[in-house]
């Protein structure tokens, strides 16, 4: 992983650039946020009969330890869709899992699960006693409002000045050539309407989930969160490690 530089989104909210991470910062915590990891994504493709696929989820832990080494992090957020498959908690999900929390560098960091759409029956390998905790959504306060995070698949309660981050949609941008070619980054999103702050939404922190290609109209999305508030504008971040964050420009919201 190539050196991290911060990328300042909003309000203290920083992207690490070349990552699908962000960071925020208050008096009380350093927090590393980061969504939709699908652990065990790569048995389901494997079944498929895929080959070549690397070990993503040894990857994404080894950025994770470098991100919060480097940032002094105190707190890691997953905000949703840790696991993948939705029936059961797989041997593959576990083994990625407990290799993300088995790590020496971590013993110290507290963790907040977020429960996303695919996390059924990850109660069952939680310690009660352990330093995880599982919620809903997670609010970080600040003096004149919160920064609400939740996966994004169900409603929660907000106020106008608030700043809601969300996961679930697994943003993409495409760039196109004169020739043809095309080019897909994994992209934040941020958007922007009367009705609340700011809404930033996070990429899929699975390499492997080719992404959402970006922007959608209003009836594409999946949270009906989105779904439920008067959009005006929004704003795409397309990143990768070679070119850090890209700030495309800010286009209005065609509903």
């Amino acid at each position: 992983m190539k050196s991290k530089n911060l990328f300042h989104l909003s309000d203290d909210i920083y992207i690490i650039s070349g990552t699908p991470f962000l960071i925020i910062k208050n008096k009380k915590a350093v927090y590393l946020v980061l969504s939709d990891i699908h652990f065990g994504q790569e048995e389901m493709i494997s079944n498929l009969d895929c080959n070549g696929i690397s070990h993503t989820a040894q990857i994404l832990t080894k950025m994770i330890v470098e991100c919060v080494l480097k940032f002094n992090v105190d707190k890691i957020i997953l905000n949703g869709d840790i696991k993948h498959v939705t029936s059961t908690f797989t041997k593959q999900e576990k083994e990625d899992f407990y290799h993300l929390m088995d790590q020496k560098d971590l013993n110290n960091i507290d963790f907040i699960i977020i429960m996303g759409n695919h996390d059924s029956h990850i109660m069952d390998i939680i310690d009660k006693n352990s330093k995880i905790k599982i919620v809903d959504k997670f609010i970080i306060s600040r003096q004149s409002f919160n920064i609400i995070i939740t996966h994004g698949h169900k409603i929660v309660d907000y106020s106008k000045e608030d700043i809601l981050i969300l996961g679930h949609e697994h943003p993409a941008y495409v760039f196109r050539g004169n020739n043809g070619e095309k080019i897909k980054l994994h992209a934040f999103i941020s958007k922007y309407s009367d009705e609340i702050r700011l809404l930033i939404i996070l990429p899929a922190s699975s390499s492997i989930s080719s992404g959402v290609v970006f922007p959608l109209r209003i009836k594409q999305y999946l949270s009906p969160i989105i779904k439920s508030i008067d959009w005006q504008y929004i704003q795409i971040f397309p990143f990768n490690d070679d070119v850090g964050v890209l700030a495309l420009p800010k286009i209005p919201f065609e509903k």
